[in-house]
């Protein structure tokens, strides 16, 4: 952290995001371009299902985490852009007058505000999202990665799907 003169600028959801984008990085593929198949067939409508399923899943979640990466990196551009305003302002703001000094506070303010928006709101929604989507690409990757699906079966199980939507 660095500190300015009473106010804190901090830096901690960096990191989280970074290992965030490496999760992306490495989850999707799985789901959306599976490698050679390595494991039997699947021939159980219950196991196809099964897989059709979190497919769908991982694409819904997908979206779900780009929304949430979205407002974060609008929230982290924001900030970037209030800071150096700031910074422009600040050497020019007349201290002798308590009009201009309450005009500067306030924008300190705004940007304390949307820190912690960041922060306290954007930050946690994002991690949210990233461990849920995680979470349905290792269960794909566990029952259904490298294993290719009946054609036939699969077809027909595409056909009359039900998918139960899950925490």
């Amino acid at each position: 952290m660095m500190v300015q003169g009473w106010r804190t600028v901090g830096r901690g959801g960096g990191v989280a995001v970074a290992l965030a984008a490496a999760a992306l990085s490495a989850g999707p593929t799985h789901a959306q371009a599976p490698g050679p198949h390595l494991g039997p067939t699947l021939t159980s409508p219950v196991e196809i299902s099964t897989c059709l399923c979190l497919e769908r899943e991982i694409a819904t979640r997908q979206a779900e985490l780009t929304v949430y990466r979205n407002v974060y990196d609008g929230l982290g551009q924001a900030i970037r852009e209030a800071v150096l305003a700031i910074d422009r302002e600040r050497p020019l703001v007349n201290v002798d007058d308590p009009a201009a000094v309450d005009g500067f506070r306030r924008r300190l303010d705004e940007l304390d505000a949307m820190k912690a928006r960041r922060d306290q709101v954007a930050l946690p929604d994002y991690q949210a999202a990233v461990a849920s989507y995680s979470e349905r690409v290792a269960q794909y990757t566990q029952a259904c990665s490298g294993r290719a699906l009946d054609p036939r079966l699969a077809e027909q199980v595409r056909q009359t799907l039900s998918c139960r939507s899950g925490p």
